[in-house]
């Protein structure tokens, strides 16, 4: 993740960016960073990624454990969130796998942006059937294998 990232990412708090930036600049001056979790890096992993969406999700989007819970295995099924997931036989690109690749408001660099698409496509898409939101959403992975 690079410094700009850090400064624009505004799914964070302003405290947890300040954070951000102090295990970044630790990094670079390199000295270790007891406080940086095993396993996210500067350049950010795909544990990191579900993490920021879990605080995306339940702190933005006010979803309930329950609720995150459908989001996380939608998408550790689809992409196990990986911001440069591709899937050769349909398109699908990113953390979402949105069909169409990468494209407007879902950006191959900036995977906050794919998890907010996400969100937006979550509350909005509607599936015949089934109707709108998570639950529709998770209902219809279930029974169909896609979202």
């Amino acid at each position: 993740m690079s410094l700009m990232d850090i400064l624009l990412d505004r799914g964070t708090s302003p405290t947890e960016r300040f954070a951000q930036l102090q295990a970044l600049m630790s990094l670079t001056e390199g000295g270790a960073n007891p406080t940086q979790p095993s396993g996210i890096g500067p350049t950010g992993g795909s544990s990191d990624w579900e993490n920021r969406a879990q605080r995306y999700f339940t702190n933005r989007l006010g979803y309930s454990p329950e609720d995150w819970n459908k989001v996380d295995a939608i998408i550790e099924q689809e992409s196990g969130w990986n911001p440069a997931a591709y899937n050769a036989s349909s398109g699908a690109a990113g953390i979402a796998q949105k069909i169409t690749g990468y494209g407007p408001g879902y950006l191959e660099e900036r995977p906050m942006s794919q998890i907010r698409w996400l969100g937006n496509y979550l509350a909005s898409h509607s599936y015949p059937g089934y109707g709108t939101g998570i639950d529709a959403a998770y209902q219809h992975k279930q029974d169909t294998g896609w979202y």
